[in-house]
């Protein structure tokens, strides 16, 4: 049986919400390209040298909970979107 790895990265709630309301609303699948673009247009940057990991970063939490999923799951840089699940948790 596999190991199930649970992210070790820390972000507040803004950032979990702004990173899944991008997903909300393109309502299509996100390339990680255009995701870390936009994330960056409406937020800013996180640092001044990040890496653009640490944008993406920001999706592992609502991936856990469901909320996000990849088109591939075998391939991290596939593109993204929000589940039904994701959906009706940002309404709320």
């Amino acid at each position: 049986m596999a190991r199930m790895i649970i992210p070790k990265n820390t972000a507040s709630i803004e950032e979990v919400m702004g990173a899944m309301q991008i997903y909300y609303d393109a309502n299509d699948w996100v390339s990680n390209a255009d995701f870390i673009q936009e994330y960056k247009l409406r937020y800013g940057i996180i640092g001044d040298d990040t890496d653009s990991s640490a944008y993406t970063k920001k999706t592992e939490i609502g991936a856990y909970y469901g909320f996000i999923e990849w088109e591939d799951i075998t391939r991290k840089q596939s593109p993204r979107r929000i589940t039904p699940r994701g959906r009706v948790f940002l309404e709320h």
